[in-house]
């Protein structure tokens, strides 16, 4: 049987309140000379939210190990799109902040207010020395607001 093999550098917590170890690493038990399926998909996170409503979340990333990330130097950007695939420019960019190895995704009610249906978004982390990785990535629905 074929060891461990870990493909990912970065496991990804994400929430509010409650945060939900997302593990993005991968083992296959088949001997090394078998074909193997390995995936480094960025954490599934689905966000919900109303639109008019400042809008924000955390990301926290630690190394296999559990140590922290370093993200000195690294460019983070995160947005919204209608699908995947779109040419057009992002619906909504978040704005990001960070704090050793907790990213800050915040939306301002001004923002949220024309989302209304469903989104998708990510998260992306480019790093001084080029290399890319996206983090955590989903669906975001949002419903109407009913105040004004």
């Amino acid at each position: 049987m074929g060891q461990a093999t870990q493909i990912a550098p970065l496991r990804v917590i994400a929430g509010r309140d409650i945060r939900v170890p997302i593990t993005r690493t991968a083992t296959t038990g088949a001997p090394t000379t078998a074909p193997a399926q390995l995936s480094v998909l960025p954490a599934q996170v689905n966000l919900a939210i109303y639109a008019g409503d400042d809008f924000q979340f955390t990301l926290t990333a630690t190394d296999p190990g559990g140590g922290l990330t370093d993200f000195t130097g690294a460019a983070i950007k995160a947005q919204i799109r209608q699908k995947p695939d779109s040419a057009n420019p992002p619906l909504e960019v978040f704005a990001t902040s960070v704090s050793q190895n907790v990213i800050t995704l915040t939306l301002t009610g001004s923002q949220t207010q024309g989302l209304v249906g469903a989104y998708v978004w990510d998260c992306q982390v480019t790093y001084s020395t080029g290399k890319v990785y996206t983090l955590a990535a989903g669906l975001l629905s949002a419903t109407a607001d009913v105040s004004r």
